[in-house]
Formats: structure tokens, sequence, C-alpha cells
């Protein structure tokens, strides 16, 4: 049972670390999506895994879910650019036949972000985080996130907090101060 959770916490650790990656990502305008999703898969990647589902999808008018043309996956033939504007979802995860499955989720807004250069005239684009509910990270294996991914994690925690907390009284609220409350590194 042991190898099992261990097993698990490590894989739910390497869908966050992907998720991350991808939030963070900066990339040049005119960039198909597929050209992205190898930031969600490498941690996977790196052990030999990877999981069979796209990264990303369009999210369009009355939250369509899976509208087009725009996605991020791994399916080289979308050639269709992610514009300033548009609405993806960024959600890795994986999925052991028989066992469990992982899918870590958020609704990104494509939106012009400031690069201190923008070679070629080009300009630059990245995401904003549309959707705000907390990482469980207590199936995380924190030891092996980087100081930079715990600071994502406490940020992104922190604006779950101001956001959702105002909503939200009695055990929702203490739920939610449990789950967004700051990481402590060491």
């Amino acid at each position: 049972m042991q190898f099992a959770y261990l097993h698990y916490s490590a894989i739910c650790c390497l869908c966050a670390m992907g998720h991350i990656a991808l939030d963070q990502a900066v990339f040049p305008e005119n960039t198909p999506g597929f050209l992205l999703d190898a930031f969600a898969r490498s941690s996977l990647w790196k052990i030999g895994l990877d999981y069979r589902h796209g990264t990303g999808h369009g999210v369009g008018a009355a939250l369509n879910v899976h509208e087009g043309p725009q996605s991020i996956t791994f399916r080289f033939g979308n050639m269709t650019p992610l514009l300033k504007g548009m609405v993806v979802s960024n959600e890795p995860g994986y999925y052991e036949d028989h066992a469990f499955g992982i899918r870590i989720e958020n609704l990104l807004y494509v939106k012009e972000v400031n690069t201190p250069n923008r070679f070629g005239g080009i300009g630059y684009l990245g995401f904003e985080k549309l959707t705000f509910v907390p990482i469980q990270i207590k199936l995380i294996d924190l030891p092996v996130l980087s100081i930079a991914e715990i600071d994502w994690l406490n940020d992104y925690h922190s604006e779950v907090w101001e956001k959702v907390s105002p909503l939200v009284d009695g055990s929702a609220r203490q739920w939610l101060w449990n789950n967004t409350r700051p990481l402590i590194t060491q």
C-alpha cells in the first residue's frame, strides 16, 4: 500500500509541475497550441510516462466545452495559433489502466505579455488564470517541487483565498483555508 501511495503522490506532483509549466509559458504570437503541449508533458516524459488526452482545448460561449479550433495537444495537425482573447484549458494528467487517474485543470485566458525584447517586432503571449479552485497539495510530494514551483502554488492559493473566501463561511471557509494556506519551504 505504501508503494502505491508513493507512486500516486509522485505522479500527482509531476502533473502539478506540468500544469505550472504551461501556466507560466510565454510564447510568440501565432504559435499553434501543439507547440506548447510539451510544457505540460515534459515532467512525465522524464520518467517515461505520458497521457493519451490533449492537454487543453478551447472553451467558448456559455462554457461550450471543446470549442475550437484552438487546442493544446500532442496532435500535430492543428496549426491554429493561440490568439489574444482566446480561452483554453490547462489539464495535464495521467491515467494508469485499472488503477487510478489524475487531472489538474484550470481555464486560461490568452493575453499579451510584456517582454524585455520583441525579436523581429513580434509580440509575446502568456496566460491569465480564470478559475480558482485549490490544488490538492496533500496528494503532492512537495520535496520533488522546486522552490519556484512551491512559490507558484503559494501565490495561486493566495489568489484562490482572496477571490473565494469572501463568498463562503463556516465549514466551507475553514475547508478553503486548510487547502490554500501557505506551504512551508525548507
